[in-house]
């Protein structure tokens, strides 16, 4: 029998009601552990993204690295310089300035986005150009987005360094528009220019100087003793 007072067939629907409203409950469980999964696979995927970037960037400055060591030709140097501010740190407007001869003087020996005649005047003086000369530590404008600079007040100075010497400054002024701040990997860039440009096109000027290989090498086996 029925229970009192409750018609027949509303008590014979009671078990299905309480059969469906544990399968709503179940299918909201089983939603709300899909969503959290998909936000899971998501996040995975955008973590696996970076990583790949990371990996990819650390790759092409490993590269840069070695080219680095296996040019000999000074323009061949600036020119691997070049193709590292433009396509791997996406630098729009920049000039390289080197010391020039036993003085105060500096020239650019390599430039994008920046006229003849403002690289004929030599780098700006009496602001980051001088400061990173004087100590060898670079200056690098932080923020998101970075502001457009100018050569007298670039976003990065960056000294060129031989045996903790500074022998000249890479001013950047600008980055292209689709980049708003510093990569992950820049500023190891930068500090690979810094390091690295300086003894590369060193070398390459003293082999240029000598009219064969074997000259070069003269001498070179007392001085590893």
């Amino acid at each position: 029998m029925g229970e009192p007072g409750v018609p027949r067939g509303t008590a014979a629907l009671s078990p299905f009601r309480k059969g469906l409203e544990q399968i709503e409950q179940q299918s909201a469980t089983l939603q709300r552990i899909a969503k959290g999964l998909d936000e899971f696979v998501r996040d995975q995927e955008g973590r696996l993204a970076e990583l790949e970037q990371e990996l990819n960037d650390t790759a092409m400055l490993y590269v840069a690295s070695e080219q680095f060591h296996a040019a000999l030709d000074p323009k061949q140097i600036l020119k691997y310089v070049r193709e590292l501010l433009e396509q791997l740190m996406g630098a729009e407007v920049f000039a390289l300035y080197l010391r020039s001869g036993s003085g105060n003087s500096f020239v650019a020996v390599a430039s994008r986005g920046v006229s003849d005649s403002e690289l004929a005047q030599g780098p700006p003086r009496d602001g980051p150009f001088d400061s990173v000369i004087a100590s060898g530590r670079p200056i690098i404008v932080q923020g998101r987005p970075l502001p457009s600079g100018t050569l007298s007040n670039p976003i990065a100075a960056v000294p060129i360094m031989v045996e903790e010497r500074p022998i000249g400054a890479l001013l950047l002024a600008k980055l292209f528009a689709h980049k708003e701040g510093w990569g992950q990997n820049d500023q190891q860039l930068l500090q690979l220019l810094s390091l690295r440009t300086g003894p590369a096109l060193l070398a390459a000027h003293l082999i240029r100087r000598q009219s064969d290989l074997q000259g070069t090498l003269a001498g070179l086996g007392e001085s590893l003793k």
